[in-house]
C-alpha cells in the first residue's frame, strides 16, 4: 500500500496491489494481478483552498442548449467565450422537451 500525504490531517491518495481480492469476490481463491489507487477529493481541494489555487466562483453568464446542430452552439460558445463570458453546451442531446422539470 502507497499513501502520500501532505502537511494535512486526511491522505490526498492511497492505493496499492490488490491481487487477491478478485478472488475473494468471484469466490475461487485466485490471485488476479491487479492494483488500484483512490483520491481524496475533499482533502485535495482543502488543500488547494489553503494554498491559494482554488478560482472564485463565478456563475455563468449562458448555458446553451442545441435547437438545431451541435457544431452552431459550439460556435455560438465560442464567439460569446472571446468576449470573456461564462459559457457551457449542453451536449447530452436531451430534448429541451424531456430536460425542463415540467413535462407535458
Amino acid at each position: 500500500m502507497l499513501e502520500i500525504s501532505v502537511s494535512f490531517r486526511s491522505s490526498l491518495a492511497a492505493g496499492g496491489r490488490y491481487d487477491r481480492i478478485i478472488g475473494e469476490f468471484i469466490n475461487n481463491g485466485r490471485d488476479y494481478p491487479a492494483a488500484g489507487i483512490s483520491f481524496g477529493l475533499d482533502a485535495i481541494f482543502q488543500v488547494l483552498k489553503q494554498n491559494g489555487r482554488v478560482a472564485e466562483y463565478r456563475p455563468l453568464d449562458f448555458f446553451i442548449i442545441p435547437l438545431g446542430t451541435l457544431k452552431e452552439s459550439l460556435k455560438l460558445a465560442q464567439e460569446l467565450r472571446r468576449k470573456s463570458l461564462r459559457v457551457e453546451v449542453d451536449i447530452s442531446g436531451v430534448s429541451v422537451k424531456n430536460s425542463t422539470p415540467i413535462n407535458h
